[in-house]
């Protein structure tokens, strides 16, 4: 934006350009490549970011939950091991490459508006979670679900028109929305753990069970 100009100058200069039809949006979303180009680059720079992310998180968990098993069964641990970094890494790269691939996808037929959106963008988003093991999905939906709300519920107040509006500027309502979905997540995963917790990670589900019990 250059200087002096107003958000509202620049928000209108951009929906102009979007008015010109997929080519002008996607030159808007990733300047200079192509749809395709920019889904590969995106996948692999995420990739690469997303090993970073998991690498040290499942070798402190290793050392912290599995220490004994390590020492005795080194190599079945290591391999373990690797598959977990390659499969959450694989995933939260193509859950977010996936839902900038499927809107492109959605413009170049000229089929993207807000049901086609919620539907397919969805979709593409949320199948990569099958590359994770069985214990993680239900975590993994849990931590997505916020946003999802999230979204419904900004489309109940500007879309669909039958959602009231919370003012930005009160800090209470806000507190309010954020605090109830805290409660309504934790409703789940703690649902899940009077259950026998099988649909949780294991080491979540003893911790869990270490500090709560079982009724």
């Amino acid at each position: 934006m250059r200087a002096g100009a107003k958000p509202k100058d620049h928000i209108a200069a951009v929906a102009a350009c979007c008015r010109g039809g997929p080519d002008n949006v996607c030159e808007v979303m990733h300047p200079g490549m192509s749809c395709g180009g920019h889904y590969a680059d995106f996948l692999v720079k995420h990739l690469a970011f997303s090993l970073r992310l998991y690498l040290p998180l499942n070798v402190i968990a290793t050392i912290v939950f599995r220490w004994k098993k390590l020492k005795a069964q080194p190599g079945q641990v290591m391999v373990r091991m690797t598959k977990s970094v390659l499969r959450s890494s694989l995933f939260l790269s193509l859950y977010c490459a996936n839902a900038w691939g499927m809107q492109c996808l959605l413009r170049r037929l000229g089929v993207y508006n807000v049901v086609t959106q919620w539907i397919f963008v969805g979709v593409a988003a949320g199948l990569p979670i099958l590359l994770e093991d069985e214990g993680r999905r239900l975590e993994l939906a849990i931590y997505c679900l916020s946003p999802v709300v999230q979204s419904m519920y900004t489309i109940g107040m500007y879309q669909a028109k039958v959602l009231p509006k919370i003012p930005r500027n009160t800090r209470g309502a806000w507190r309010f929305h954020i605090g109830m979905l805290h409660c309504f997540s934790m409703g789940v995963i703690m649902m899940a753990h009077q259950m026998g917790g099988k649909q949780l990670q294991p080491h979540f589900a003893t911790i869990l069970k270490n500090l709560v019990g079982l009724n």
